[in-house]
């Protein structure tokens, strides 16, 4: 069965835009990341959505259109639990600068 709308927006509202893999881990040098892409499925359809840092704003990717979806990801939220969409693969995008890489000692 088709999740409810109900049960998209729980999905949906537990997705993090933001993940911090050192408070994740523990591990120091670990990175940020920002949700940048998701694709999303519904019946035989896909639709991708991805936040357009130079626009800022969400877009949405529906066959061969690309619109604008709005500044927020409620926008996001919405759109997808309107059309009846839940997620299925989420790309995220690395921080820059919040990365220390451990020094490589060599012989």
């Amino acid at each position: 069965p088709d999740p409810s709308v109900n049960e998209i927006g729980t999905i949906m509202n537990l997705i993090s835009l933001r993940i911090n893999f050192f408070a994740v881990y523990g591990k120091e040098g670990m990175c940020e990341m920002h949700l940048r892409v998701m694709i999303c499925y519904y019946g035989k359809h896909y639709n991708t959505y991805f936040y357009s840092k130079s626009r800022r704003k969400w877009l949405v990717f529906d066959d061969s259109i690309v619109k604008a979806v709005g500044t927020n990801w409620g926008h996001v939220v919405d759109r997808c639990k309107r059309g009846h969409f839940h997620p299925s693969v989420l790309f995220y995008e690395r921080v820059p600068g919040t990365y220390a890489p451990k020094k490589i000692i060599t012989n």
